[in-house]
């Protein structure tokens, strides 16, 4: 994905990131163990950073701002919105997977297509990839070539 998504020179904005999977991460109302910490550079959100930066919340039904709309490319490989549930932007929204583990080991978070936190059965269904990544604004590719002072 890093290599197809972005270029050279965009990859190297992107670090290296210590993507935490501690109990801290997931529903404390769950004790599912979340797997070892690892170093990524893409990676997806868990369930207290969909909170921090998305305010999703279990069963909160109405959070907009936790919506997502499906890219074309996720829409040509199956991904189907919901027309009920609409983005800030009035895109009909799609479900999306955290990392974070649901109540066993067969289950994974996503906020679902109306912007709440639920846990669905990772086998099967329509749910979303939402990649997220952090950038380094110190990157080359933000310096400008005619810097105004």
């Amino acid at each position: 994905f890093l290599n197809a998504a972005f270029s050279p020179e965009e990859q190297a904005a992107i670090p290296v990131t210590e993507v935490d999977n501690s109990a801290a991460q997931g529903c404390g109302e769950w004790n599912t163990a979340g797997g070892n910490n690892t170093q990524d550079r893409i990676f997806l959100l868990s369930w207290a950073e969909a909170s921090r930066y998305f305010g999703a919340i279990e069963l909160e039904k109405e959070n907009v701002q936790a919506r997502t709309e499906p890219t074309a490319y996720a829409v040509s490989k199956g991904a189907v919105p919901n027309s009920k549930d609409k983005t800030e932007n009035g895109a009909d929204a799609v479900p999306w997977w955290l990392r974070s583990p649901g109540m066993n080991q067969m289950s994974a978070i996503c906020v679902y297509n109306d912007g709440s936190m639920v846990f669905g059965n990772v086998i099967g269904g329509h749910t979303c990839v939402r990649p997220a990544l952090w950038i380094d604004p110190e990157s080359e590719i933000f310096k400008s070539e005619n810097p105004r002072d």
